[in-house]
């Protein structure tokens, strides 16, 4: 029997030899290398008739739909290739005699189950590929015949259920994809427990959700993690606890709202990442602070990413190629946010919102490659920095893409490259320049405004300053404004212009008076007080008054008369007590008319100056008259002729006082014997005067200087000082 048996392997043998140089159709067979490779054919079972000595067997896009015991004569096989054909189901021990298998490939088929007996023999294989099959659940022991199995590929698949103990005895696994297929949560950590030296895991495409505290701890050696589409919505600060020893993340294509720092800042060796397809508006600074090693980093596809805010990368020294392409939304990347990166040399900003860019983002000459397009730019002075770079690096062997413009609507579809700076409307091409005069401009303008700002709020006590601390005599004028102060308001507002006889000082002004008829008239006189004078004598003073222009023209050449004279003689006269012998007369104060006057020439005069004349007699009342001629003026004529003015003053006696005074202080006085005039409106508060005698507001103090006696009559001479 056993001889039989070698007599119909040795036909076997010597058929399969003589095939060989039969190779089927679509076939390449090469006996020196011991390679058989079976292209797009239309095999649907695996030839019997190849060399048994056959190392490598590659058989894809056919259609075979099982693996039969043909296989069993090809015993030397290292590696087996039967993807993208229509293989369903795999029987069990059909690889029982395939002990040098280091590689099978069985991916992209309809697999639909797996078990532990299904792998049985192939000890020697390293590479399993099931990717792309129909396979939904792991079983306990499912690889356990693979001993020295260091990678597994179950991507695209329907897992949705692994046995914790399936991935039993796989010591020397390396990477495991399980990605694409019906995870709704990470794998159970016992289950990585399992392989101690699992450097890659692929769990993209998955349901996760979520990552729970700890999950990959077990996973010391872990350098290469991706998570890619498993939408991720949360990730907690110690989700990547244990992962220290990663170098590669991909965290692309989930739902992540914000970058997640705290959680990165653990993998301290990390050199990539990818963050794209997200749903986070801003890179804020700081965004990968502890990530000292990262050398990669790609944030593309990202929606609803509008801003890179200065430091974004500011930690990340050892940043060298940054990818921030296809964010539609991104319209501004601020000029710190790529400071401080030093061997930056490959940068990607394709297909953003971008329609400018700060000279000072990073050092643009030191790049490799540099990718601007598909940019909405606006082709003017801010580029021109840009335009010359681009136009530096021309020739060189670094790929530099084009950059055409969008802005302004003139310029749309050109290179940048190509325009000079008089189309992008720039007179000065030196970028620092043009920020020198601009920083001047905005400098100038800010000047300006304070000190606008400041005179305004200040007006007040500068228009004061100017007045009085500069041009004028601050003292001076307020002395002038308080003598000026004489009238009183309503006089203020209804003087009438100068009255043609006056001397250019005062206005002559309509004030009370008493008419010949002992009409009262008032004028917005200020009545004063009258101070230092006992009750008695008060009653014999009233206020001075200035007559009407009607009146003062009415009487102008009366001389001795006994009538009271209101004519423009402005005489004055006053009514005094027997016992008022020579009294000093505040130059407030309004004698009363006595029964005779002194007439007065015609001459225009003013009534500023107006010697008081008054004589006592014994106890008996006596009769009083104030005149003032132009010989008083003329300072000529004092007191002519003696004795007629004996007999018009009747031995009256010059008052001590002498009124220097405006119109508004010698005015005519009350006629002698008539009513008292209405009572006066309130008087203002009275100043001392100069000799300390009387109060007074007016504007000049008076006292009496010396009393004289002239031609044996009291006369009292009233002086003004000013």
């Amino acid at each position: 029997m056993h001889q039989l048996f070698v007599i119909c392997f040795a036909i076997l043998l010597i058929s399969g030899a003589s095939s060989l140089a039969n190779c089927p159709s679509g076939c390449q067979c090469d006996d020196n290398t011991l390679v058989v490779q079976c292209g797009e054919g239309q095999l649907d079972v695996l030839p019997i008739a190849l060399n048994p000595s056959i190392q490598r067997l590659v058989i894809k896009s056919n259609k075979i739909k099982t693996i039969d015991s043909s296989i069993q004569f090809y015993a030397e096989l290292t590696f087996l290739d039967l993807s993208s054909n229509h293989l369903m189901t795999i029987p069990q021990r059909t690889f029982a005699y395939q002990k040098k298998l280091q590689e099978l490939h069985l991916n992209h088929n309809k697999i639909g189950q797996i078990s532990n007996k299904t792998f049985i023999g192939l000890s020697a294989v390293t590479v399993l590929n099931l990717r792309g099959n129909l396979i939904s659940e792991l079983h306990q022991g499912t690889f356990s015949p693979l001993a020295k199995i260091e990678e597994i590929n179950l991507g695209e698949n329907r897992i949705g259920y692994i046995d914790p103990k399936s991935f039993d005895g796989l010591t020397q696994l390396r990477i495991l994809y399980m990605d694409d297929n019906a995870l709704t949560s990470v794998p159970d950590p016992v289950i990585f427990q399992a392989m101690p030296n699992l450097a890659e895991l692929y769990l993209g495409m998955n349901t996760l959700l979520s990552i729970p505290s700890a999950a990959f701890a077990d996973i010391k050696s872990l350098t290469r993690l991706h998570l890619k589409g498993a939408g991720l919505q949360n990730i907690t600060h110690d989700s990547f606890k244990g992962l220290e020893a990663v170098r590669v993340l991909d965290l692309s294509d989930n739902r992540l709202s914000r970058i997640p720092t705290l959680s990165l800042s653990h993998l301290v060796r990390l050199e990539e990442l990818s963050l794209g397809q997200n749903d986070f508006e801003i890179i804020t600074e700081g965004a990968f602070v502890g990530l000292k090693q990262l050398k990669r980093l790609d944030i593309s596809g990202a929606i609803r990413l509008k801003r890179v805010m200065n430091g974004a990368f500011g930690t990340n020294t050892n940043l060298e190629y940054l990818n921030l392409s296809s964010n539609k939304m991104l319209v501004e990347v601020q000029e710190g946010a790529l400071s401080g990166l030093p061997h930056l040399r490959h940068v990607v900003l394709k297909a953003n919102g971008l329609t400018t860019l700060a000279e000072g983002l990073f050092p643009w000459k030191d790049l490799i490659t540099l990718d601007l397009s598909e940019n909405p730019f606006a082709c003017d002075c801010r580029v021109m920095w840009l335009r010359n770079l681009l136009l530096a690096k021309n020739g060189t062997s670094d790929v530099v893409s084009e950059v055409l413009c969008e802005f302004p609507e003139r310029l749309r579809g050109d290179a940048l490259k190509n325009l000079n700076p008089i189309l992008m409307g720039c007179s000065q091409t030196d970028p620092r320049k043009q920020a020198l005069i601009g920083a001047l401009l905005v400098g100038s303008a800010a000047t300006i405004t304070a000190l606008a700002l400041i005179i305004y709020r200040c007006r007040r006590k500068i228009r004061e300053y100017l007045k009085g601390g500069i041009w004028g005599n601050s003292a001076l004028g307020r002395k002038e404004r308080e003598y000026q102060k004489t009238f009183c308001d309503e006089d203020y507002m209804t003087r009438h212009q100068h009255h043609p006889c006056s001397l250019g000082i005062h206005s002559t002004f309509p004030n009370a008076y008493t008419s010949h008829q002992g009409t009262t008239h008032h004028y917005g006189m200020c009545s004063m007080k009258i101070n230092d004078i006992n009750a008695d004598n008060q009653k014999n003073f009233q206020q001075l008054q200035v007559p009407t222009a009607t009146i003062l023209n009415e009487k102008k050449h009366m001389k001795s008369t006994a009538s009271i004279d209101d004519s423009a003689s402005f005489v004055m006269h006053m009514k005094t007590g027997s016992n008022l012998t020579v009294q000093k007369l505040n130059h407030y104060t309004k004698p009363q008319f006595m029964s005779s006057t002194a007439a007065v020439g015609d001459s225009c005069y003013s009534y500023a100056d107006v010697p008081l004349v008054h004589s006592v007699a014994g106890n008996e009342q006596r009769q009083t008259q104030l005149r003032l001629t132009q010989d008083h003026f003329n300072q000529q004529l004092r007191y002519d002729s003696t004795q007629d003015y004996n007999k018009e003053i009747n031995n009256d006696v010059l008052d001590s006082n002498y009124i220097y005074g405006n119109t508004h202080y010698s005015m005519p006085l009350e006629q002698a014997m008539r009513s008292k005039t209405p009572t006066p409106p309130p008087l203002p508060p009275a100043l001392p005067l100069r000799n300390g005698l009387h109060n007074t507001t007016g504007r000049h103090s008076f006292q009496a200087v010396q009393n004289k006696n002239n031609n044996n009559k009291n006369h009292n001479t009233m002086r003004n000082f000013h």
